[in-house]
């Protein structure tokens, strides 16, 4: 969880990734596992407040 981009890691990539995959449209078209990683809330919804939770656990404000 938290891996939107699938490299293996939890980073600034995947704040990127977020922001130019999964934000812009407001209907991100991700495939599943994509999805999976990014919906940080679990609400079944890749938005600002998935892209909130990530910065947040990169910063060690939260756990995923």
């Amino acid at each position: 969880m938290g891996d939107p981009n699938l490299d293996g890691q939890v980073d600034s990539a995947d704040i990127v990734f977020l922001v130019n995959e999964a934000l812009p449209d407001d209907k991100p078209i991700l495939l599943p596992q994509n999805f999976a990683n990014a919906d940080l809330d679990g609400d079944i919804d890749v938005d600002q407040d998935d892209l909130d939770a990530l910065v947040e656990m990169l910063l060690g404000l939260s756990t995923p």
